[in-house]
């Protein structure tokens, strides 16, 4: 060859033996025409500089192995909650260090990443052990938990702080950790009590209303109280207008609040059965302002109408499962050809208010009992699919929701880290060859997503949001892979006389939720990527419990901002070596952008560092950031403290 040929040495559970060097030699010395050199990457790249010409591959390696995702859920279900909760409370824990309100927990987060890491290790099956397995699912969990804690405190100390703009009233303060402004639902416990005593909120007990800073109502549905000497509330709402990376507060005064319609109009096929019950099953319907849905009462198929387009923009939506011959999470599929179909037993309205509306279609795959539930909101563009299921031990089955396309030529995009790809997008040669890979046939075909899949053209298409990430996309179909029973594991377990395995998912109660959107142009024009981000990042609320303290604060208010659509912010957290603030984003888009960065209504001088947060050769301070198609960067605010404020 014209240039150097970077070769990996290594496979995964295997370390090189301390005679690698020396054979490294002797196999340069065998050789004629080559010689075999151990390098780093960086000294590969070095190397590689005069080579007269260098062939450029592009193109994404789809996993091999996609069914340890959807086989093995009691891990592979935690990455996404665990790895977004971490991202959130490092975010918040940032800001409230650049605010000076409280210490930034380097070492907690230190753990709290490694053991998350950890548990995405593929070491699983049982090789380290069911206390392996435990131990990886803990790891996760701590995230969770721990994590989770650590963003309760930090937004915590920023809600105390917002100043509350309505007298008697009980503030809720929504945070947003995505850097564009939002709209979308919030679920919110509030604690009702009174300043002398907890029980005396008569006034709130008799009427409830929910205003905004500038006392303008918002649509609320209380779902349920609950009281003894105090009173708690679980309410739900849209937040309209919720800054970047920043809050909205919200307001429970006890006034009168204005009678208003609910989410959806309602059609149920069983109201015709007092004029005429002798006749077939037909349809339900529910309506809002964006969408018509028809659920048909004997198969459950969902049909979805898209009012904005004038058009279906998904029929046929439904659950269903492929019957398999039963192998592992790392092996071929073996599919007997027959699919099994759910048979609905019952379908009802469980709410329809003026905040959402959930229709439940409840029934059976094979033995499985599976609930689906389909929630239209108000004021926001989607329909959210949660579909709920108890799985029993070895059923050879892959359950899957089906999502039909309604363009024949639809093209398939989708979220991979620090960008997206397309269907098509393979790397040149690649795919699977071991006999321990599935076939290449439906390598082609299965995706792990971050967060979001597009299908459509130029002029519209759809849009699926998921906390899961297994999908596969096919010419006129996404299958929204939910879980899959496995015959066996790779790991043989011998107890005595007796040679077993184990069989995976563990029987539970799995939960797995989508969220169907659709719109004009393509997922450039729609923000696809946005829709898979926000679903998987909610709206956080905090009720103020504290009227004593300090308002510093707005009651609205956004820390940190970016210009530019198609710019995503991927990371914000105190430097490594020191007290400055590291910040990342890239653009998703394929556009090149120019942003400054304001934080905390200060324009702020950075410096532009690699992913290691050492400063770029060249570098130098600088208040606008160039970003190129598709380009990561990472800068660091302020020399060696917080940023300036204002």
């Amino acid at each position: 060859t014209l240039g150097p040929i970077l070769v990996h040495w290594g496979i995964d559970l295997w370390a090189p033996s301390a005679k690698l060097v020396e054979n490294a030699h002797l196999l340069s010395q065998d050789a004629r025409f080559s010689r075999f050199t151990l390098a780093t990457p960086q000294e590969f790249f070095d190397a590689l500089g005069p080579a007269p010409r260098t062939d450029v591959l592009s193109g994404e390696v789809p996993l091999a192995w996609p069914h340890v995702v959807d086989g093995i859920l009691h891990l592979w279900q935690l990455a996404v909650p665990a790895t977004t909760t971490l991202k959130t409370a490092e975010t918040f824990a940032t800001i409230n260090y650049a605010l000076g309100y409280a210490d930034y927990p380097q070492a907690e987060f230190e753990g709290l990443w490694k053991r998350l890491i950890e548990s995405m290790d593929h070491n699983h099956d049982g090789q380290g052990g069911e206390i392996g397995d435990r131990r990886k699912q803990e790891y996760s969990e701590a995230a969770i938990i721990d994590g989770g804690e650590i963003l309760r405190r930090m937004l915590r100390n920023i809600a105390e702080r917002v100043r509350i703009p309505v007298a008697k009233s009980f503030p809720i303060v929504v945070f947003n950790g995505l850097g564009w402004q939002r709209d979308d639902v919030v679920r919110a416990h509030v604690t009702l009590f009174g300043d002398v005593i907890p029980s005396s909120i008569a006034d709130y007990k008799k009427t409830l209303r929910l205003v905004d800073e500038t006392g303008k109502s918002v649509p609320f549905h209380v779902a349920y109280t609950s009281e003894n000497i105090s009173r708690a509330i679980e309410v739900w709402f849209v937040a309209q207008g919720v800054p970047a990376l920043g809050y909205k507060t919200y307001l429970l005064t006890a006034e009168p609040a204005e009678s208003l319609p609910p989410t959806s109009t309602v059609e149920l096929d069983r109201d015709k059965d007092q004029q005429d019950p002798r006749r077939p099953l037909g349809a339900d319907v529910i309506e809002n302002t964006f969408y018509r849905v028809t659920i048909d009462k004997a198969t459950g198929r969902v049909t979805v109408f898209d009012k904005q387009l004038g058009r279906e923009a998904c029929k046929d939506l439904e659950i269903a499962a492929r019957e398999e011959r039963g192998t592992n999470n790392v092996q071929r599929e073996l599919e007997t050809g027959r699919t099994i179909p759910r048979v609905v037993t019952e379908t009802s309205l469980e709410e329809n208010n003026p905040v959402r509306t959930v229709f439940r279609v409840s029934g059976w795959i094979a033995d499985i009992p599976v609930v689906q539930r389909l929630i239209l909101y108000q004021g926001v563009k989607r329909l959210d699919i949660e579909n709920s299921l108890d799985w029993k031990e070895q059923r050879l089955v892959s359950i899957e929701q089906l999502f039909p396309l309604e363009q024949p030529n639809a093209a398939f995009s989708y979220g991979v880290p620090f960008g997206a790809n397309d269907r098509h997008n393979l790397l040149p040669g690649s795919g699977p060859r071991a006999e321990d890979e599935i076939q290449k046939s439906m390598w082609e075909q299965y995706r792990t997503i971050q967060h979001w899949v597009f299908a459509g053209t130029p002029e519209w298409g759809i849009t699926l949001a998921a906390d899961h990430q297994l999908v596969r996309l096919e010419d006129g179909l996404i299958r929204g892979s939910m879980i899959r029973g496995q015959r066996y594991t790779s790991v043989k377990i011998v107890r005595g006389d007796e040679t077993t395995s184990i069989h995976f998912p563990a029987p539970g109660h799995y939960v797995f939720r989508f969220s169907f959107s659709s719109g004009p142009g393509d997922w450039r024009v729609g923000h696809a990527y946005r829709a898979g981000l926000a679903f998987n990042n909610p709206l956080i609320p905090v009720s103020v419990l504290d009227e004593i303290s300090t308002k510093a604060l707005p009651p609205t208010h956004s820390f940190v901002r970016v210009a530019g659509d198609n710019l995503v912010i991927s990371a914000l957290k105190k430097a490594e070596q020191s007290g400055s603030l590291i910040l990342r984003l890239y653009d998703i888009a394929g556009t090149s952008a120019e942003t400054s960065v304001i934080f905390n209504n200060a324009k702020q001088t950075f410096r532009e560092t690699d992913l290691l947060e050492e400063d770029v050769a060249g570098s130098h301070e600088q208040q606008v950031l160039h970003v190129g198609p598709y380009e990561i960067k990472t800068v660091r605010l302020g020399s060696s403290g917080p940023p300036s404020r204002p």
